[in-house]
């Protein structure tokens, strides 16, 4: 077994990586000193090139004088070596088939006439920063910038994350509306926090929120039904594209539309949502801004489920599409605005008449739905600093964690741990010869005289030892077998004469 390394080989700074200095070493030097010139294979002549065994020779003869290497270096090493180097892109084989070196005849040319690629120095452990890694300069490189090491960052709980939904949402609602009316109206109400982020962040390019199942999407029928006359052509558009359609197309599409929004058994907009609109309208001590106004609905509108939220933004921009087309013509005597609030409010809002009827609504439950329609691309978007209010709590809510990084530690400190680890490494090793009952008597003497030569020390303290426990062992063993053959004495005393 291998000795350890001295103290000054581990203190010593003057090298702190031997093995990266002779590797550039040596590249430099094969690089500069490896003669070429032409060489030829199969009719094709090649310049600037050697064969594998002139790299092989060269380079075993510049290892064998070097005081860093001496002769004891075999032709095997070296070809490992060029192994290497090959590897590491220094030099390639003129056809670009090889990628295994052998000592060969085969032709191999420098990659590029520059200086070949060389390892970056690096600054030893006891000038280094504990709390920051360097970025050491290599040749050529005329700045190096310091760089923070990054704690890692560990997993989010998803029951706290969930909880952060609901604190950020109703923490801002109460300091837009007051806690009175959040205390009054949302504690009414199931909060659910994964609602509140999905509607967040699983959003489309355009901003319409992702169904959270394909089956419990809008049909594809009815979707192509809205885009039909969402896009309705206007003027001579209609004359070429349009001329199959017959009279009364439209309103056919706006039928299969309807039944099926007024066939929901619940109200697309959120009740809270619902309750916040009729309050900021039919209350005169009220005196909101518009944009704390909009906040809380965006707000307000995030309870809903994302199903119901996505079906209500497909609606509201569908019924604005279809009011400002002109061309579009639905009814002989309302407007197309009026129109859509008549046989969609029922679909978005429930009013004071319980009955399903889209010309029977109350005045309140159109004035509600006529201020969403209004005020749909504000409302129905993503609050703007949510997401940031609920990484905040999560990150309060996280506990701390130490990061510790590599301490230095003096070469005596090194030189008692290291003494003390490999004592303690050496005498199971030790225990381990003595108590494998596989291994054949004649194989454990040798290995245990070969271990007295090398380690003596530990070999002595070790049978010192026990010797003490079996010696220990022996006196415990006589005092228990003691009482028993004393018994046996006694009965013979009454024997004698």
């Amino acid at each position: 077994m291998a000795a350890y390394p001295s103290s000054t080989a581990v203190g010593s700074t003057a090298e702190p990586y031997r093995a990266t200095k002779l590797w550039n070493a040596a590249i430099e030097a094969f690089c500069q000193g490896m003669p070429t010139g032409t060489r030829r294979f199969l009719l094709r002549q090649y310049d600037s090139a050697f064969t594998a065994s002139e790299a092989v020779d060269w380079l075993h003869q510049y290892l064998r004088s070097s005081d860093d290497f001496g002769p004891s270096v075999t032709r095997h090493q070296t070809v490992q070596l060029l192994q290497k180097f090959l590897t590491a892109g220094i030099f390639t084989e003129v056809r670009g088939k090889g990628s295994s070196f052998q000592d060969n005849k085969n032709i191999y040319r420098f990659t590029c006439p520059e200086p070949c690629p060389t390892v970056c120095s690096q600054a030893p452990l006891s000038v280094r920063d504990t709390n920051t890694l360097s970025l050491e300069s290599c040749p050529g490189e005329k700045t190096s910038k310091p760089l923070k090491a990054k704690p890692p960052v560990p997993p989010v709980d998803p029951q706290l994350e969930l909880q952060a939904w609901n604190q950020g949402t109703l923490k801002r609602l109460t300091e837009l509306l007051g806690e009175d009316w959040v205390c009054r109206m949302i504690d009414n109400y199931c909060v659910n926090g994964s609602h509140m982020k999905h509607n967040v962040t699983r959003r489309s390019r355009s901003g319409i929120v992702e169904p959270t199942a394909e089956q419990d999407d809008v049909p594809h029928w009815v979707l192509s039904a809205m885009k039909c006359l969402a896009n309705w052509r206007t003027g001579d558009e209609q004359s070429g594209e349009w001329q199959s359609c017959y009279s009364g197309f439209e309103l056919d599409v706006l039928k299969v539309i309807s039944e099926y929004f007024q066939g929901l058994e619940q109200p697309l907009l959120h009740p809270v949502s619902a309750s916040l609109i009729n309050r900021l309208m039919d209350d005169e001590h009220v005196h909101v801004q518009m944009a704390t106004t909009t906040e809380a609905l965006q707000l307000c509108c995030l309870l809903s489920h994302p199903n119901d939220y996505r079906k209500l933004q497909l609606l509201a921009r569908f019924m604005m599409s279809v009011a400002n087309n002109p061309s579009l013509t639905l009814h002989p005597s309302l407007p197309a605005r009026t129109l859509m609030l008549k046989i969609f409010t029922w679909c978005i809002v429930r009013g004071n008449s319980h009955q399903q009827n889209q010309y029977a609504y109350d005045f309140g439950a159109m004035q509600m739905a006529s201020y969403l329609l209004d005020h749909h691309k504000d409302i129905l978007v993503s609050p703007p600093d949510l997401q940031h209010r609920v990484q905040r709590l999560l990150l309060r809510s996280r506990p701390e964690q130490r990061v510790t990084f590599c301490q230095q530690i003096s070469s005596e400190e090194f030189e008692n741990q290291k003494l003390s680890l490999s004592q303690h490494a050496l005498g199971e090793l030790l225990q381990s010869i003595l108590n494998d009952t596989r291994m054949p008597n004649k194989v454990r003497q040798r290995k245990l005289k070969q271990f007295k030569e090398i380690y003596p020390d530990i070999y002595a303290e070790h049978v010192a030892t026990e010797s003490k426990e079996n010696l220990a062992r022996a006196q415990t063993t006589a005092k228990q077998t003691f009482p028993k053959i004393k018994k046996p004495l006694l009965k013979l005393s009454g024997l004698r004469f």
